[in-house]
């Protein structure tokens, strides 16, 4: 939802794939998720503009709510491809990208 609203939302319709910007420990889909399904929606799908690959009990929060959930759900650009697109195109200082790598490897 947009402030409180489906985008959208088709009432013939009760299978939706949720489209959210980016995931950083999952915790918030959760709730979104069971409201959604308290409303009668069948989510068939979640799909993660950038997924920062936080990770809570050993695994990424993105892989953790898929298998909790049992909801196929795809990232269109994580951290790491991001940053290895950084690194390819040569387009930040060194010290910078070794930050933002210190910053991947620090939440592994």
């Amino acid at each position: 939802g947009e402030g409180g609203t489906f985008i959208g939302e088709d009432k013939n319709n009760k299978r939706i794939v949720i489209v959210d910007d980016v995931i950083t420990s999952g915790l918030t889909k959760f709730d979104d998720i069971e409201s959604l399904k308290a409303a009668g929606y069948e989510i068939v799908g979640i799909v993660i503009i950038f997924d920062r690959e936080d990770k809570r009990d050993g695994k990424k929060a993105s892989t953790l709510l898929q298998e909790k959930l049992g909801i196929p759900l795809r990232a269109c650009l994580t951290m790491s491809t991001f940053a290895t697109e950084l690194r390819r195109m040569n387009i930040l200082p060194p010290g910078q990208l070794n930050t933002l790598e210190s910053y991947i490897t620090s939440r592994s």
